[in-house]
């Protein structure tokens, strides 16, 4: 197994730890996500690797991809002008895995291997890697994520030890980013200060969580700038802070306890996990 081998050596437990305090280091921002696939590549020495992050709404029929990033050149040419439809056509194929699905792994991978999960699926219109290994995970009702590894059309299946590595990485990941969204759905968790803003308040907050200006949020969410600034002043009063730094190191204080306290009870029945199954 896996962790006997990484725990074999001095060696292999500090790069175990330095794996797992990298990704919660990553996973801390949308915009750090973006990082993930180069450096799992260079750490499994797996190349290369996509990580996609993407909402389903319930009365929507397609889904929205939130963040999409990849190490090396999976695509070029009109492939790589397509690339987020391709990888979509690619997540539809692997239905994502939630904590009720059971094992997170089928360990036998062959060339007829479909399904949930970890699955090999097929992409004709990406000519550099037509064969894709994906592991799919559920963040919750709404939210999920896919980890793609593309292989050129006479590439092996990597080893047991590396797609065991893949899974131990998404069963962190889905932990970490599990949080990272369960505040959107669920306000009530970031505490009583946040628990009293409106609807509208909270789309507000979403957007202030970001880096947009007012001006480029307000065209975003359809609003005019004076309306826009009239739920900022009251989310501003309801929160308890004077502008926009303090409301978000507030935010993201909020979300880094959520974040730890599911870390703390590794081995008891965790919130985020409640929120994927």
């Amino acid at each position: 197994m896996i962790f006997s081998e990484l725990l074999s050596s001095r060696h292999s437990l500090e790069r175990l730890l330095n794996l797992s305090a990298t990704l919660a280091e990553l996973t801390s921002s949308e915009t750090l996500c973006s990082k993930i696939p180069t450096f799992l590549s260079q750490t499994l020495d797996l190349e290369p690797l996509s990580l996609v992050i993407f909402k389903q709404d319930h009365d929507q029929t397609e889904p929205t991809i939130l963040s999409l990033s990849a190490s090396g050149t999976v695509a070029t040419g009109e492939a790589s002008a397509n690339f987020q439809r391709h990888i979509l056509d690619i997540c539809r194929q692997t239905l994502p895995l939630t904590t009720k699905d059971g094992p997170t792994m089928r360990r036998a991978l062959d060339q007829s291997d479909v399904g949930h999960g970890f699955a090999q699926t097929a992409a004709a219109h990406l000519p550099l890697y037509p064969r894709q290994l994906v592991l799919s995970r559920a963040l919750s009702d709404t939210h999920a994520f896919a980890i793609i590894l593309h292989l050129r059309a006479d590439q092996p299946l990597p080893s047991g030890i590396l797609t065991e590595s893949l899974v131990l990485v998404a069963d962190q990941l889905t932990r970490m980013l599990a949080c990272n969204y369960a505040w959107q759905e669920d306000p009530a968790r970031l505490g009583e200060s946040f628990e009293r803003l409106t609807d509208r308040e909270w789309v507000v907050l979403k957007g202030l969580n970001s880096e947009d200006g007012e001006k480029q949020l307000a065209d975003r969410l359809h609003l005019s700038p004076h309306t826009l600034h009239s739920h900022i002043k009251s989310i501003y009063r309801k929160v308890g802070v004077q502008g926009r730094l303090p409301l978000l190191l507030k935010l993201n204080a909020a979300i880094r306890e959520i974040r730890l306290n599911n870390l703390r009870s590794a081995a008891a029945p965790r919130e985020c996990d409640r929120a994927v199954g």
